[in-house]
């Protein structure tokens, strides 16, 4: 995997970088991408994390086959390994696209190891135009009063001239409960004040199989918290539960 240098996203993620919404909420996002090629330390880790991903795969087949013959009507493990949100585990690209999203994360998400991750940590979006449109639900406000109008339109275009939108299938990784790794990791070093508590956060990867390439556009969205007189603090805050668009 690398990343991959482009001016649009670079100013994109800037934009969306300490953003504020009426001065009392705080946007952190960014939109990378990344070439799936590998070579060198890179294809070595690819590897590696391939094989053991295959074996996993063998041992669930062979543990679920044999509970298979102790329960009537069980699932067959091929089956299950057919329909995981992937696609078909027992053939190559689906295989692949697991440690190509591992990898992104890897890259995007330094702090955190995502070297263990399963095909069920993955939600599939039924379409790009479906995670357009949560993006842009989710962005409205921020784009219509601190950007204007044709931001939304202006940052897709730039998306879309690396990646080529209608050539992706989107995934989502999906956090476990209680673990709020966009909070952590895209407030680090953040100039402005976040709370705690995220009002919602979403993570797409757009890949393009022919492109052998991968957008990943993250988003959080806080209260900003203040210790000045009269400004905003935790106790102030309201608490919302986390609205995640996995």
């Amino acid at each position: 995997m690398k990343f991959l240098q482009n001016q649009g996203l670079i100013k994109l993620t800037q934009e969306l970088t300490d953003a504020t919404v009426h001065g009392s909420i705080g946007i952190n996002g960014r939109i990378e991408a990344f070439s799936c090629k590998r070579a060198g330390n890179d294809k070595k880790h690819a590897n590696s994390l391939a094989e053991r991903i295959e074996t996993e795969i063998e041992l669930s087949a062979a543990e679920q086959n044999k509970l298979k013959k102790h329960q009537v009507g069980g699932s067959d493990a091929m089956e299950t390994l057919s329909s995981s949100p992937l696609g078909d585990l027992t053939t190559v690209w689906p295989r692949k696209l697991m440690t190509d999203l591992m990898l992104t994360l890897n890259l995007s998400f330094p702090d955190y190891d995502f070297t263990s991750l399963k095909a069920d940590d993955f939600l599939r979006v039924p379409s790009p135009y479906v995670a357009i449109e949560k993006v842009n639900e989710r962005l409205a406000e921020f784009a219509f009063t601190e950007k204007g109008p044709g931001f939304l339109s202006e940052m897709w275009k730039a998306i879309d001239k690396v990646i080529f939108v209608d050539d992706c299938v989107v995934f989502s990784y999906v956090p476990p409960d209680g673990t709020d790794f966009l909070k952590d990791t895209l407030t680090e070093g953040s100039i402005n004040n976040c709370s705690d508590d995220a009002l919602w956060s979403f993570n797409y990867f757009f890949v393009n199989r022919s492109l052998k390439r991968i957008v990943a556009f993250t988003c959080v969205e806080s209260y900003l918290v203040s210790n000045d007189d009269g400004g905003l603090s935790d106790e102030d805050n309201v608490t919302f539960g986390m609205d995640c668009d996995w």
